[in-house]
């Protein structure tokens, strides 16, 4: 169940600036430590306003949530239509870009989920982990499909799959050792020629 009100263009655009605001100072200060009060002064709005987007912090982590399913069904949309249309070659690589674009994008939010993941309820724990497994599983769709047509060469599609969007995460995870050598375009131009020879067996070990 969403908690916030319902989602204007205006609203939903505004609601993501402040989740984005607070999902950079969950991650630097701590969930717990971190006010109300801080957020809306980092947005920019009074306390009150804040309040019209949401009831209480906690609520931020369901906001959280819907965005991120929000994200991965808009691109799980795009990559299946590019399996209609293109080779399982051409479509792991506009996966992988996308994917890549989409992390940083949402940086702050992928980094929350991993540093901050005690601060969730079974429930948020169990929707983060279902759109993992979507997109887990998008990759091992596209993986199988070239294995079947001969242009992927590869005995455990799933481990692969994994590999490759926990490749595309390091964009987020690793980002302040990253960003001293590539920008987004490079890195995800780097993703895909790795992620090309993870599927052609041309690395001798598993990457996760």
């Amino acid at each position: 169940m969403r908690t916030t009100p319902e989602k204007t263009p205006q609203t939903g655009s505004m609601l993501e600036e402040i989740s984005k605001v607070a999902a950079t100072l969950f991650f630097e200060k701590g969930y717990t430590q971190t006010t109300t009060r801080e957020i809306a002064e980092g947005c920019g709005i009074s306390v009150g306003t804040l309040y019209y987007y949401i009831q209480s912090k906690s609520d931020f982590l369901t906001v959280f949530c819907n965005i991120h399913t929000d994200d991965i069904d808009e691109w799980e949309r795009a990559v299946r239509r590019r399996m209609h249309e293109s080779s399982p070659e051409e479509t792991l690589k506009v996966a992988v870009w996308k994917l890549v674009y989409l992390i940083d994008k949402r940086r702050e939010m992928v980094l929350f989920w991993y540093h901050t993941s005690k601060s969730m309820n079974a429930a948020h724990s169990k929707a983060i982990a279902r759109v993992q497994r979507r997109i887990a599983g998008q990759f091992r769709a596209i993986i199988e499909a070239g294995c079947e047509q001969g242009g992927f060469r590869t005995s455990d599609p799933l481990v692969n799959a994994i590999n490759i969007h926990m490749l595309c995460n390091t964009w987020a995870l690793q980002h302040w050792q990253l960003r001293n050598t590539y920008t987004v375009r490079q890195y995800a131009a780097r993703c895909q020629e790795m992620a090309s020879s993870i599927v052609q067996g041309c690395v001798s070990r598993d990457t996760v």
